[in-house]
């Protein structure tokens, strides 16, 4: 090994002398961790030589570092050196250090290689306020900040003017610019603003912009992402957060809420709606995956999401080893895991106050509407009688069984308290129960019942949640045995709904019965021999399909009549009341009158009434059927002065015939002894119609008879019949053409009368039976008046006695298992024993405490980073080891702490940092001031940045006055390019919203995760497939195009220039103050002056077409010119840059 010469280590160690000691945690540990830690770190599996240098204890051991002494320290050497394979950092790892790295590590050793705990896992502590600079500190934001521009010989810049500082407080607050009151009194608004700065706080405009700021944090979306992409309902989480942040919800319970909000004590449907917070991942529907592989890299997701928004380190790097620069191990990464992944995912379903309500009303009038017709029907009582005589012979006793033991393959089954059976837990595409029962009477047939759910997707009764529609179950078997392993062999299975019932005994995998989601069943199983009573029996269940798709909730009865057993299209509850004994059912009737109305009696159809025939209608053709094989074509033209409210025809043939109607065909038949009705109200049209008929005859009679019945709408019936008006051809030049329904035929016979309806050989044929009328059910009329819920995704914490167990995966991957892990946080923290939080509730309430000593500190940091553009620690997300050192760490330790002290109160944080002098200064740099600080770390300037293309979107809709107010609910479509959906998966439909939905507020788009809002996206916007705590700021040729040619902004620049035109005020001056809020100087006023008159005068002179501009047949050249001028304005770098 070559060594340095000692006297080159003495003149190095001399002058280190001059320097100040060293600070860790600033200048050493970023060093070490981006040239060290990544094969001397953390990760024991990655670690090479056994060395680690992240831990003092463990730096010194073998003399790699030894402090005081320099020449002593192996390390030193090793830094030094220039023989390739001795140097550290190796070649190949291209981090080489700098002579002046060097040179820093050798003064740490020589000071004594002192390790300070890193600055983010040391509890904040309030620092003492400085003085600052007299007459410009406002509040002791302003002081840290002067004091430390003075130690760098800085001075704060100069107040911004008036209007910056509105618009600048007005597009972070509001997201647009103020425009409440004229513009003759705005500068007197200014003037108030920029005296006390006061804004209306619980102006729910302020929430909705922190809400899109939460959306990136939460990767909130309304598509499920991966393949499929299908839309998902979780809007009422993204309502959530932006009601909770208006009225100033303190951020613990906020945060508390969204991770465990089911858990909490008599937990509402808000605090539950809440957990929707991490039923944001993704869910892959793709056909053939696993979904508890991809359950598991939900997983994933969540524990990378919650260390980026509430502890600030890079969690997911643990997730495949050992994180290679903070503390946190692979075991303590699953640890983390278990606290999150103990979890249902069901749908919670909602009801609006306004919805319990209508829902009672419409219940009571149900209730009404049952007691009215049982009580005014005369018939009622007797039908009801002869029903319920006729039905009790029929009804099959069936009995409920409870099982005496149940396993799976993996889901929970538990026994609920009315002897159903509820499936809970994970479930798989093949998922198999095991039911064992006793019956104390013989079986002659089970019957299973297949229930609903509010807890289950789709309220059920099956559990499938993705692939297949929610809800649906697929019974694939269905399996009897005796306690001896016997196989009892079943009839023919029956089904009230669904098909496939004989499927689930056919030893076919691939086929089985399935049923409609949201409805309760029931499948009957008749037994080919009778069970003897007392035998000890199981039944086997199997569901397997492509998709998951067991029963979540279902009961299994059994019976011992020797009736055929069926099903009960009315519903078990009637099939029990009719089998019990008259002592026994005299209790139920009541209840079973109101089924047996309600799904019988009212259902019944109307008696049929026979046709009434006109005695003008006649047989025509021939009688004699002289003309054997022969094909007539027959043609009736009759005119309309108006469309018919109702029409009708009758008609047969001897031997066939079609009838057509304008050359539609409306009927045939080959029956001549059975009239064909038929109603035909759609294809009539006004002036002339045509019917007509082709007609043949294989020899003997030959007849056709036809009456077409149109009512008016003043009840008036005209008739058109079969009678010597028709006229009719043997030959057609081409049959097969469709001119001859629809024109006069070519040279025409007249018809052959044959006689009256009922003469001739065909007098014993009779009457056309009119469609059977039914009446519409006054009680299905009103339960279909019922409202449906909303419903949205949520989490609920499994039971203790089903917790799912957390294993830690191999290198990350699902498909190694290994050991399983407690639930826990990494040893960093400082947390044993019963301070250690093991549920999610606790971790929850951990990770908002005082005890979480980065919380608070990345909660201020990206409240500082959305009002400056840049964090007070620059990576927003990370506060580990690798993260550069904070600006201003006094600062950031100080409104950690004062956060704290103000109750958590994000509203009252932003008014601190916006009534601050450091936030008001003017964002123009000198050229001496950039030299010094290009990137404005040091906060001697205001900020000014590009607007995010929601905030661009809400400013243009404000000023051109087409902002909607409107608030919530689901997510709406503005419009855009249908081609930006042409390459995106799943639903390509993007049906732009009509009315005030089209200008809502862009926290209220849709947001599809394979293809993003174009318009968002141009700007650095978000899929919603990870969580982003920072979004990157980019300037493209793309977003000055989106701006001059998309269809929104085109649309906003002429609402803009209309309402000016409307106005009559001046063009330059009034768009100006909307979109930029200042009023122009009059360099600009001249340039855009000039600008307008020009356009004006190719408008004139028909070089530019007004009704293109203006999207207006009717518009002027001086409407199109404004939208020019608008659109013009609308494009500076102005209108979309914070000043």
């Amino acid at each position: 090994m070559k060594r340095i010469t000692p006297i080159f280590v003495f003149s190095l160690i001399a002058n280190f002398q001059v320097f100040s000691a060293i600070d860790f945690n600033r200048e050493v540990r970023p060093l070490l961790a981006s040239k060290c830690y990544a094969c001397h770190g953390p990760d024991e599996e990655g670690r090479k030589a056994k060395l680690r240098l992240d831990v003092r204890k463990d730096a010194l051991k073998n003399d790699v570092i030894v402090p005081g002494e320099v020449e002593d320290s192996e390390f030193h050497y090793r830094i030094h050196s220039d023989d390739p394979d001795e140097i550290m950092p190796p070649p190949e790892s291209h981090s080489s250090l700098t002579q002046q790295e060097k040179e820093l590590l050798d003064r740490w050793i020589k000071e004594g290689a002192k390790y300070d705990k890193h600055w983010a896992f040391v509890k904040p502590a309030s620092p003492k306020v400085p003085a600052g600079k007299k007459g410009w500190v406002r509040n002791p934001i302003d002081a840290f900040i002067s004091d430390n521009l003075t130690k760098n010989g800085l001075t704060p810049s100069e107040e911004a003017d008036r209007y910056s500082l509105v618009r600048r407080l007005y597009l972070d607050l509001l997201a647009f610019p103020h425009r409440n009151k004229p513009m003759h009194l705005f500068s007197i608004t200014v003037r108030m603003l920029t005296k006390d700065w006061s804004i209306n706080y619980s102006d729910q405009s302020i929430t909705e912009r922190m809400g899109t700021r939460m959306a990136d944090l939460a990767r909130y979306a309304d598509s499920n992402g991966y393949e499929k992409d299908r839309p998902r309902n979780i809007w009422p989480y993204r309502d959530w957060v932006i009601r909770a942040l208006n009225k100033d919800m303190p951020y613990d319970q906020f945060t508390i809420e969204q991770l465990a909000g089911d858990m909490l004590p008599n937990a509402t449907n808000d605090q539950k709606i809440a957990t929707g917070f991490h039923r944001n991942t993704q869910l892959n529907e793709e056909g053939g995956i696993d979904p508890l592989e991809f359950r598991f890299y939900a997983a994933v997701d969540r524990v990378a999401t919650t260390g980026t928004v509430w502890m600030g380190l890079t969690t997911g790097c643990a997730q495949c080893h050992t994180h290679k620069y903070d503390p946190i191990t692979h075991d303590e990464y699953f640890g983390l895991m278990s606290l999150l992944d103990n979890v249902e995912e069901p749908d919670l379903f909602l009801y609006t106050d306004e919805q319990v309500k209508a829902k009672a009303d419409l219940e009571n009038q149900i209730a009404q509407k049952i007691t009215e017709l049982q009580k005014n029907d005369t018939e009622f009582e007797d039908a009801f009688a002869k029903w319920h005589k006729s039905e009790s012979i029929k009804a099959t006793p069936w009995k409920t069984l409870r099982p005496s033991a149940m396993k799976s393959n993996l889901p929970k089954l538990e026994v609920m308290d009315d002897d159903s059976i509820y499936s809970s837990g994970d479930v798989t595409k093949r998922d198999v129960f095991d039911l064992n029962f006793t019956s104390d009477q013989p079986i002659t047939a089970l019957r299973l019942e297949v229930l609903t759910d509010d807890r289950l997707p789709g309220q059920g009764p099956g559990r499938c949640y993705y692939e297949g529609r929610k809800g649906t179950f697929f019974l694939s078997e269905v399996d009897l045995k005796t306690s001896n392993g016997s196989k009892v062999q079943f009839a023919k299975p029956t089904a009230t709904s669904g098909n496939g019932a004989d499927k689930v005994i056919d030893d076919v995998g691939s086929s089985g019965w399935s049923s409609a989601i949201g409805q309760e069943n029931h499948l009957i199983l008749p037994l080919a021999d009778p069970l003897p009573a007392n035998t000890p029996f199981s039944i086997e269940l199997l569901f397997e399909r492509h998709f998951v798709a067991s029963l979540g909730r279902f009961r299994i009865s059994a019976t011992s009549s020797t009736n055929q057993p069926r099903v009960s299209k009315i519903g078990v509850e009637a099939e029990h009341i009719l089998s019990l004994k008259e002592t026994a059912k005299s209790r139920d009737l009541s209840a079973l009158r109101s089924i047996y109305l309600e799904k019988v009696y009212l259902e019944r159809p109307a008696p049929t009434q026979p046709a009434t025939v006109q005695t003008n209608t006649r047989w025509i053709w021939n009688a004699k059927g002289n003309r054997p094989q022969e094909t007539l074509y027959f043609s009736k033209q009759f005119e309309l002065k108006e469309l018919p409210q109702s029409a009708e025809i009758f008609f047969t043939c001897d031997d066939n015939v079609e009838f057509f109607l304008n050359g539609n065909s409306i009927g045939s038949t080959d029956l001549w002894s059975k009239p064909v009705t038929s109603p035909i109200k759609k294809h009539f049209r006004k002036g002339v119609n045509f019917l007509t008929a082709k007609a043949a005859n294989g020899g003997g009679p030959a007849g056709l008879i036809a009456q077409l019945s149109l009512k008016s709408k003043n009840g008036k019936v005209q008739h058109i019949f079969t009678d010597q008006s028709w006229k009719f051809v043997s030959q057609l030049p081409n049959p097969q053409a469709k001119e001859w329904h629809t024109q006069a035929l070519p040279n025409p016979k007249s018809v052959v009368l044959v006689g009256k309806y009922g003469d001739g050989p065909w007098g014993n044929l009779g009457l056309p039976q009119g469609k059977p009328a039914k009446k519409p059910n006054p009680i299905t009329q009103l339960r279909n008046r019922m409202p449906r819920p909303n419903h949205t995704l949520v989490m609920l914490e499994r039971p203790k006695d089903n917790p799912r167990p957390t294993l830690l995966r191999h290198r990350g991957e699902y498909t190694s298992p290994k050991h399983e892990v407690p639930a826990g946080i990494p040893e960093i923290f400082g947390l044993s024993g019963d301070q250690e939080p093991v549920s999610r509730l606790e971790f929850a309430r951990w990770v908002v405490s005082d005890k979480n000593p980065i919380g608070d500190r990345v909660v201020v940091n990206r409240a500082w980073r959305s009002l400056f553009g840049y964090g007070l620690i620059r990576t927003n997300g990370d506060f580990g080891t690798q993260a550069p050192a904070p600006d201003h760490p006094e600062l950031l330790d100080w409104l950690a702490t004062e956060f704290r002290k103000q109750g958590m109160s994000l509203k009252k944080l932003h008014r601190l940092i916006v009534t601050s002098s450091t936030y008001r200064q003017d964002s123009k740099a000198s050229p001496s001031l950039l030299e010094k600080d290009p990137q404005n770390r040091l906060l001697a300037r205001g900020p000014r940045f590009r607007l995010s293309g929601e905030l661009i979107r809400d400013h243009m809709l404000k000023a051109s006055g087409k902002l909607s107010g409107k608030m919530f609910g689901p997510g709406v479509y503005p419009p855009q390019p249908l081609t930006v959906l042409a390459h995106a998966f799943g639903n390509k439909s993007w049906n732009a919203s009509k009315g005030e939905d089209r200008y809502r507020r862009s926290v209220y788009t849709f947001i599809k995760r394979t293809a993003p809002f174009a318009g968002f996206m141009t700007f650095d916007g978000t899929s919603g497939e990870n969580c982003l705590a920072k979004r990157d700021r980019s300037n493209t040729p793309l977003q000055a195009l989106t701006l001059l040619n998309d269809e929104m902004y085109l649309e906003l620049a002429r609402a803009a220039g209309l309402e000016v035109h409307r106005r009559n005020d001046d063009p330059v001056h009034s768009l100006f103050r909307r979109f930029l809020t200042r009023p122009p100087k009059q360099s600009e006023t001249d340039v855009l002056q000039t600008y307008f008159d020009q356009q004006l005068q190719r408008l004139r002179k028909g070089e530019i077409k007004s009704s293109e501009i203006a999207a207006d047949p009717k518009a002027t050249p001086e409407l199109a010119g404004k939208v020019l001028l608008a659109r013009a304005i609308m494009n500076l770098d102005e209108a979309i840059t914070k000043p």
